[in-house]
């Protein structure tokens, strides 16, 4: 299962940091559909080549909601 994230600060919506997740499905508490909410555990921000990105070793999914 493919994952994507974005975080916005809410001050400032020009800093937009994307990151993109590869899961188990077997892993994943559930079946979920392209823009449904989710918590992500393990996530962290790093440089890459200048710019902000997602990251974390180990992430997993919490919840989800429609």
């Amino acid at each position: 299962m493919h994952l994507s994230a974005e975080f916005c600060e809410l001050a400032n919506v020009d800093c937009t940091i994307r990151g993109s997740f590869f899961f188990d499905p077997t892993k994943c508490p559930g079946f979920f559909e392209p823009a449904d909410v989710v918590q992500l555990v393990g996530v962290e921000i790093q440089d890459w080549n200048g710019s902000a990105q997602l990251s974390g070793r180990n992430v997993s999914i919490t919840s989800a909601h429609k």
